[in-house]
């Protein structure tokens, strides 16, 4: 497989396990070092949508499908917590069962969450363990200023690279064979086996390949152009005010602005910093800014400076600055419904994908990996699982116009040289 992420890391675990005794190779190729793309780079939240986009999903799904969409991602939480305590990975891994909070922060934001609760308990969905606050109750609850209102839902946080990693570790002992810094230039069909892969280290020939490269799949698979599509994410670690250090956030945290969404989770070891991503809206060119931008070296000076302005604004005594630590990005894949491409690639027998997870993937990878391997290995695929996610030719045929001229005006090098 290409790419050592969350998606390339549990196929490698269960790919490697399932070989044992087999005599077949399984080889894991990484570009960079271990665990240095989105995975390794992400805040480290597993957040379900187990209501938010109810409404939207209703509109394009139908209230069954759209109900089934949410409660799936608590599922996913509830495996992946199961799956890393079954491998003894836990406080390795810095697991924390905590809930998260969706502070609304424009009256919009906050009407729409409301009318989507609404809409998903009329549907039945299960709101037993979702809670929503009113602007006073949740600015005195979780010490926030400036809040339309709040809901509150089951989450978990961790560290996503020592998940990665600890995950690789367990497939080298069953036997996978790792190489990073080992580009894949190229896949070709070969005679002797199904499939070559041309690396900068030689030809590795092989029956089955899996692209687990997230943001950067078309560069393997060129038909993803525009389908998978690379987004950079700014990330900053704040020091805690001395207020927050002595009384750290007991959850995590989505910032919800109505076009987008920031997150934030406070680590609980390590100085407790605030890990805090997002910033988009901030972009000189807002949403369209980070479209298209596959570098994850350097991270954007005005987000960098919005992210730390939110806890001087938005938490109270917090204090009048923010310092940051350390500032860094990491590059998505983004697809035009937002949902994964999963499972075998159309007109590519014995090459599958799981990416497009359009910097969602914590929150579905444990289940939709383990579906994705069911596929593989022929047997009955989880239910819970959205078909829709490996209906993967009939998206691709489907043309958006709104996600296309999206793109189209956030690859206009025309409108860039003027700005």
């Amino acid at each position: 497989m290409t790419g050592s992420g969350i998606s390339g890391s549990l196929i490698a675990n269960e790919l490697s396990r399932r070989s044992q005794g087999f005599n077949k190779s399984v080889v894991m190729l990484e570009a960079r070092s271990l665990a240095s793309g989105a995975t390794g780079r992400n805040g480290g939240h597993i957040k379900p949508d187990c209501y938010k986009n109810f409404a939207a999903f209703q509109r394009r799904y139908g209230s069954e499908a759209a109900e089934s969409l949410c409660r799936f991602e608590l599922d996913n939480m509830k495996e992946s917590v199961s799956f890393i305590e079954q491998q003894g990975l836990a406080g390795a891994v810095d697991l924390v069962e905590t809930h998260s909070v969706d502070f609304f922060m424009t009256q919009k934001a906050w009407d729409d969450a409301q009318e989507s609760l609404k809409l998903y308990a009329e549907a039945g969905g299960d709101l037993s363990e979702i809670k929503a606050f009113d602007k006073a109750e949740a600015e005195e609850k979780y010490r926030a200023s400036g809040v339309f209102g709040a809901v509150t839902y089951p989450a978990c946080s961790l560290w996503p690279y020592k998940l990665a990693v600890a995950v690789i570790q367990k497939a080298v002992d069953s036997g996978l064979q790792l190489f990073t810094h080992t580009p894949a230039l190229e896949v070709t069909s070969a005679t002797e086996r199904r499939w070559q892969v041309r690396t900068n280290r030689g030809i590795v020939l092989c029956d089955a390949v899996f692209h687990a490269t997230n943001g950067y799949a078309s560069h393997l698979l060129p038909e993803l152009t525009r389908k998978v599509v690379p987004v950079k994410g700014n990330v900053v670690a704040i020091e805690p005010s001395k207020e927050f250090a002595a009384r750290p956030l007991g959850h995590t945290a989505g910032i919800q602005w109505g076009e987008d969404f920031d997150y934030m989770i406070q680590r609980p070891t390590d100085g407790k910093p605030l890990i805090y991503g997002g910033g988009d809206l901030h972009h000189h060119r807002r949403l369209l800014g980070p479209i298209g931008d596959a570098d994850d070296s350097t991270t954007t000076p005005e987000i960098i400076s919005a992210l730390l302005q939110f806890p001087v604004k938005h938490f109270q005594q917090w204090g009048e600055t923010s310092n940051a630590r350390y500032t860094w990005s990491g590059v998505m894949g983004f697809t035009a419904d937002g949902f994964p491409l999963v499972g075998e690639v159309p007109g590519r027998p014995g090459q599958f994908i799981s990416a497009g997870y359009t910097g969602h993937g914590m929150a579905r990878a444990v289940l939709t990996i383990r579906a994705l391997m069911q596929q593989y290995f022929g047997e009955a695929v989880d239910s819970r699982v959205p078909q829709l996610y490996f209906d993967i030719a009939n998206r691709l045929q489907n043309k958006d116009d709104e996600w296309e001229n999206m793109l189209d005006e956030a690859y206009d090098t025309s409108l860039l040289a003027k700005l």
